[in-house]
């Protein structure tokens, strides 16, 4: 199938991005689709493109047929194009492997709010989900990351960095994703923390440690034990919000200063 170009609000940035994918000779990508409404049947739909004009006409095509069209970050083996060479093949059977990578050009970071399987996120869930992309930003340019390529995924966000390594350096990638999913857990905290749910496990949390500094100073062991058992009910509640439990105070009586005022 091939596809005639056709303009459209976001082609000049489309082709700008392809065109740093494909920005050696030899560069080839693949665009996928893997569920595709072709009258009555779905099938799926995989493409391999040297050529940046074709990759962003085949994908456009695609545009209110498919469930979601994607493409390689990451250049492939060139050989692949002998499979649907600058067009696009409906029912392919076989799709890029992890081992078809040759280098990594790009190295994205996806920022997609938690939602079911099929519904879009909704203005606040997508506006969160940037909002975490923007701390994870200004983290990664304090380790001295360039700047990115930002775009908008539909119902989040993405951070396109660009970079130079090679297909198999996992070791570092994984450290680096393991950074980020800190950065992004420290945010989902922090926007948890600013709902009622969130700053009434808060207040909860500190009311039932201040009650239980008193009983201790007091000595009443039971009420101690019973507000031990409150903050450890409380637990799974924040837990599930992301938020981290705040450490338990020590209790005890406060010695009284002898120093003179």
């Amino acid at each position: 199938m091939t596809s005639e170009a056709v303009d459209w609000p976001g082609r000049p940035s489309a082709l700008a991005f392809t065109r740093i994918l494909l920005k050696e000779p030899g560069m080839v990508a693949e665009v996928r689709a893997p569920t595709v409404r072709r009258g009555q049947y779905s099938t799926n739909a995989s493409g391999y493109f040297d050529d940046a004009e074709r990759l962003v006409s085949a994908a456009a095509s695609l545009d209110g047929v498919a469930e979601g069209v994607y493409v390689t970050l990451n250049p492939v083996r060139p050989e692949l194009l002998a499979r649907a060479s600058n067009r696009l093949a409906f029912g392919a059977k076989h799709a890029t492997a992890d081992s078809d990578i040759v280098a990594r050009r790009i190295l994205g970071v996806d920022f997609d709010p938690v939602r079911p399987a099929g519904i879009s996120s909704s203005a606040e869930e997508k506006g969160a989900a940037q909002a975490v992309a923007d701390e994870a930003k200004e983290y990664l340019r304090s380790l001295g990351f360039p700047e990115p390529l930002e775009a908008d995924s539909g119902n989040g966000a993405h951070l396109d960095y660009l970079v130079d390594l090679p297909a198999d350096d996992d070791e570092m990638v994984a450290d680096l994703e393991a950074e980020i999913a800190r950065v992004k857990a420290r945010a989902a905290a922090k926007e948890a923390k600013g709902t009622p749910d969130g700053q009434a496990l808060i207040l909860a949390v500190r009311a039932i440690e201040k009650a239980g500094r008193v009983a201790s100073e007091t000595g009443n062991k039971e009420i101690v034990a019973a507000l031990d058992s409150a903050r450890a009910a409380l637990a799974p509640a924040i837990v599930s919000l992301g938020i981290r439990i705040p450490e338990k105070a020590r209790r005890g009586r406060r010695k009284k200063s002898t120093e003179a005022a």
